[in-house]
């Protein structure tokens, strides 16, 4: 298994971010904050 780089890294930490973003955006009924959390998920994978 080979170490992460720099990009791979980064792009789990925006989709970390993405995820809280979104489920946040859940529990306080936020769509908007939803829309923002699942669209960095997405950015993160890419």
């Amino acid at each position: 298994m080979s170490t992460p780089n720099k990009d791979e890294v980064e792009g789990k930490w925006e989709q970390a971010k993405g995820w809280v973003k979104d489920k946040a955006g859940e529990i306080t009924n936020d769509p908007d904050l939803e829309a923002r959390g699942e669209a960095q998920n997405a950015a993160g994978k890419g």
